[in-house]
């Protein structure tokens, strides 16, 4: 019987069993948001919506070395002391990123930032601070039927927030920060 470790949960898997990621924390309770992955299918890996942290625990001394990037839960094989961490800063950044080409693909936004913020039943969920090509042309409702009708229902964002311009750091790079703090405040 192999033991696997999600977000601190462990999972028995027998023997004959051959589970990745996604399936592991299915049994945890926990669902790994994916587009591509389907357990009747070859795994591609390329939506790369179901990236997690990964790594291994010593079965010795206990301590767990993980993986320095984030892998795809669908086709990282869930082995005896595997660790699958699901839900850090990491994944969820990754995430984002997913959701931010989702949302560029829309034909009247040009740009898109997509952050965490608190929610009372599912911990965080997505808000996305967009950029229209045109403004007042596309509404809040019309950008979460479009993340709807082409990507998963969890994925879409929960507000989206039009602006002139994303927020620029000092760098002139993306100031994730203030639109963090930004839906923080969201009510």
């Amino acid at each position: 019987m192999a033991i696997v470790i999600v977000d601190g949960r462990e999972v028995e898997i027998g023997d004959s069993e051959r589970l990745n990621g996604i399936q592991a924390a299915e049994r945890a309770g926990i669902d790994i948001p994916r587009y591509c992955w389907h357990p009747g299918l070859s795994v591609v890996a390329s939506c790369r919506m179901c990236l997690v942290e990964t790594g291994t625990k010593n079965p010795d001394t206990g301590a767990i070395t993980m993986l320095p990037k984030l892998v795809p839960a669908c086709q990282t094989p869930a082995k005896h002391l595997t660790v699958f961490v699901t839900d850090s800063d990491n994944v969820r950044g990754a995430r984002a990123m997913v959701e931010e080409d989702l949302l560029l693909r829309h034909p009247n936004l040009r740009d898109a930032c997509v952050v965490p913020a608190p929610h009372g039943v599912k911990g965080v969920v997505p808000i996305a601070f967009v950029v229209p090509r045109e403004p007042g042309r596309t509404t809040e409702d019309e950008v979460k039927r479009f993340c709807l009708e082409h990507g998963a229902p969890y994925a879409h964002p929960r507000r989206v927030l039009f602006l002139d311009a994303l927020p620029l750091g000092g760098t002139g790079k993306l100031d994730r920060n203030a639109l963090k703090a930004r839906a923080r405040e969201l009510r």
